[in-house]
């Protein structure tokens, strides 16, 4: 699906390159192949340089950068682990990994894969809670990531991600997920099992954090992406989301998905969202039920929302700013002045 798609980007163990070139003015591009045959991905990230100084591709099926830098002033990192941490509990014993807190630490360049089950519902992550309670994730720092930086799957409960930082992620912040994806029908099973399609995340916190310019790698990325639950769940409670920065957003800010329900969204500042698509919004709700527990938006500040739409000849059109958006028979929602402004589309302040 258009919206859904990979976006052919770049990505992230150091490698060393040999480079032969005459000298060149500093004033003009340099433009020198890249000698990786070995890290065998299409794209490399070139740190500490903003992508209007880099531009990287491929020629006749090598690697080539542009840069307006000198090569031996720059760092080049390929990627090699997709995830870095697996705090896992067997869902089908009823046993929970616990009270596992990480604080202060900083990861980067990890990788992402391809052949998911579900485009919209890309499981890529640097850090995993699976069936894991009472744990914490403070004060850390995400960049240049595949994918999510926290992901919370099954019966995962009362975990805090707090304080953090998430910059440049090929997907998002936070990713929450059940044991069926998206519109949970059998070939979105990602979990199998009578235990494991009875439960969700739930009273999670995602506090404090900045999440900005994601959604690098696909296009369905966001701050906070709460998937489908089971309709068991539906008058369960939901997850928190308050305090945190979301900018420069492929898609949502904060999305949530069928059955959600007892959510607070909150004193939170979301803004340059729906860079990549016009189905989307600072907050999207689409519980597909009129039967969950009530979900909370509160006091949210959401402005500057794009909308993005690619005509069949290029062009691209900005149009569709949606700061709340209530998607597909989404009930039970309270709003207490959550406030969109300045788009630079067609502004909707809830649709």
């Amino acid at each position: 699906m258009r919206y859904n798609a990979l976006l052919p980007k770049r990505v992230v163990c150091k490698i060393n390159f040999i480079f032969s070139h005459p000298p060149l003015s500093e004033h003009f591009p340099l433009i020198t192949p890249l000698y990786a045959k070995s890290t065998q991905k299409p794209w490399l990230r070139i740190r500490g340089h903003q992508p209007a100084a880099v531009v990287a591709f491929r020629f006749n099926g090598d690697p080539y950068f542009i840069s307006w830098a000198r090569p031996n002033t720059l760092e080049f990192i390929a990627p090699f682990l997709n995830r870095i941490v697996n705090a896992k509990g067997d869902v089908n014993a009823n046993t929970h990994v616990a009270h596992v807190h990480f604080n202060g630490l900083e990861f980067r360049h990890t990788s992402f894969t391809l052949g998911h089950i579900e485009a919209r519902v890309h499981t890529d992550t640097v850090i995993m809670f699976e069936n894991t309670k009472d744990s914490s994730v403070r004060s850390c720092r995400f960049e240049n990531i595949g994918g999510y930086a926290l992901w919370l799957h099954l019966d995962s409960q009362r975990n805090t991600f707090d304080s953090n930082s998430v910059l440049h992620s090929g997907g998002g912040g936070v990713l929450m997920t059940g044991a069926r994806l998206a519109y949970m029908d059998d070939p979105k099973i990602y979990t199998p099992g009578e235990a494991a399609a009875k439960v969700f995340p739930i009273l999670n916190q995602v506090t404090r954090n900045t999440v900005e310019h994601c959604g690098k790698i696909r296009y369905y990325g966001g701050g906070v992406h709460m998937d489908s639950r089971p309709f068991s769940m539906s008058m369960a409670p939901g997850n928190r989301v308050a305090n945190n920065h979301f900018n420069d957003l492929s898609r949502n800010g904060v999305f949530a998905f069928r059955n959600q329900g007892g959510n607070v969204v909150e004193y939170n500042r979301i803004h340059n969202t729906m860079q990549t698509t016009i189905d989307g919004g600072c907050i999207h709700f689409a519980t597909m039920n009129h039967l969950n527990a009530p979900n909370f938006i509160q006091n949210n500040w959401l402005y500057d929302i794009w909308g993005y739409e690619q005509k069949p000849d290029g062009a691209v059109v900005r149009r569709l700013a949606n700061g709340i958006f209530l998607d597909w028979d989404t009930s039970n929602i309270l709003f207490f002045v959550s406030v969109p402004s300045h788009s630079p589309a067609l502004p909707q302040a809830i649709k």
